[in-house]
């Protein structure tokens, strides 16, 4: 297919307005420059397909991606935690696979992507079609011995240069790997740095049990792995500890949030610069109770979608999480789903002023969805059975490899 400035589309939905029948997407540059309904014969005529903005990957740990199967919880969150490391450990080339997993990314039409980095520096230089990447640099230290080191090494890691395809953030691990003070270090940082946070919150049981009690299946791998320390944790702890620091930042992100109180719900529905990432997969596949998202959006938080990691979801197709939700939640609105996995996730990683939507001025990433022959136009029937087939990236035309 030839490159073109401009490209029409049976459909295009560009988040920032109602859809637009028989559309047309301009691009000058790199940026889009306007989209409009009519016939234009001099643009790339794509034919039966939807255009929406590229993907929105709001959570991944691509360090896994040379897994070919999730990794089985049958023994549990902790015993699952367990199988991780031990991943981990035996995986020398950390690099190679979050190269197989920004490729296996880009491929099935993610533009922008959320990826939790346990190691010092920024992923390698990308090409030019992307996708972009927020790096968060992800700090494991329970132990008040390890809190100047570790804070030292998440400043080290914010004085990299980035780029327009790298941003860097900070993500303390989560509340039962991360000293309190710590913790509050961390947020200080990412506030005065102005870097978006992530931290897994209310991800399990088991993390609610620790934080309360002091005891539980996590605590049992933390002395197993020598990382328990006696009175770090004051009993009768809850998530909302760790919200609650959270408001001021400009960009934060609570991964997860499965298991989120009343009181947390309200917080996150009063702080609207916090936003959740529900990967579905993910918890579908450790068998969590019915997760709170739809309340969640209604009460105005900002919700998107992440894949999490190949340890816990058979691919990091985002495509097939939005197609997954929609045939488990068969109510749903399907212009909700596509938010979620687009505008939501560029808000919720601070990028929404250059993707998640095609607004004029906006970076000129879109994809390609397959509009089913026969079949009515509808979103769903897009969402269920539409395939993506093309990236427009940096206002260039790549073809997806079949899925």
């Amino acid at each position: 297919m030839t490159t073109s400035d401009r490209y029409a589309a049976r459909l295009i939905l560009p988040m920032d307005g109602p859809p637009i029948e028989n559309g047309v997407l301009e691009i000058e540059g790199e940026t889009i420059s306007t989209v409009f309904s009519g016939h234009d014969a001099d643009a790339v005529q794509l034919g039966n397909v939807l255009v929406l903005p590229g993907l929105v990957n709001a959570h991944a740990h691509l360090e896994f991606s040379h897994l070919s199967t999730p990794l089985s919880p049958e023994n549990g969150f902790a015993g699952w935690i367990r199988k991780l490391i031990t991943c981990r450990n035996s995986h020398d080339d950390g690099l190679d696979s979050i190269g197989m997993g920004l490729e296996e990314a880009r491929s099935t039409g993610t533009s922008l992507l959320g990826e939790i980095s346990t190691t010092d520096v920024v992923p390698p230089a990308l090409p030019p079609e992307g996708p972009t990447c927020v790096v968060f640099h992800e700090t494991i230290g329970l132990a008040t011995s390890t809190r100047a080191t570790q804070l030292a090494s998440a400043r080290t890691f914010l004085q990299q240069p980035a780029s327009p395809l790298t941003h860097l953030g900070l993500s303390p691990h989560a509340p039962y790997t991360v000293h309190p003070d710590l913790y509050q270090d961390l947020v200080a940082l990412a506030a005065d740095r102005r870097v978006p946070l992530a931290i897994h919150l209310a991800e399990t049981r088991e993390e609610l049990q620790l934080l309360a009690t002091g005891d539980g299946p996590l605590r049992d791998l933390l002395v197993e792995l020598g990382a328990w320390q006696d009175g770090v944790l004051a009993k009768g702890s809850r998530p909302l500890d760790y919200l609650e620091p959270l408001a001021t930042l400009d960009h934060a992100l609570v991964v997860h949030g499965n298991y989120l109180a009343e009181a947390e719900l309200d917080w996150l529905a009063t702080h609207r610069k916090v936003a959740l990432a529900f990967c579905p997969r993910t918890h579908f596949h450790f068998g969590h109770a019915a997760h709170p998202w739809p309340r969640l959006l209604n009460a105005g938080t900002t919700v998107c979608l992440g894949t999490d990691s190949r340890a816990s979801n058979p691919d990091l197709s985002l495509w097939n999480e939005i197609r997954f939700l929609a045939r488990e939640k068969l109510d749903s609105d399907p212009l909700t789903l596509l938010q979620m996995a687009t505008v939501n996730g560029a808000r919720a990683l601070g990028l929404s002023a250059e993707q998640g939507t095609l607004t004029p001025g906006s970076r000129a990433d879109a994809l390609a969805i397959s509009i089913p022959e026969n079949e009515p136009c509808s979103l769903r029937t897009i969402l269920l059975h539409g395939t993506p087939i093309g990236m427009i990236r940096a206002g260039h035309w790549h073809s997806l490899p079949p899925s």
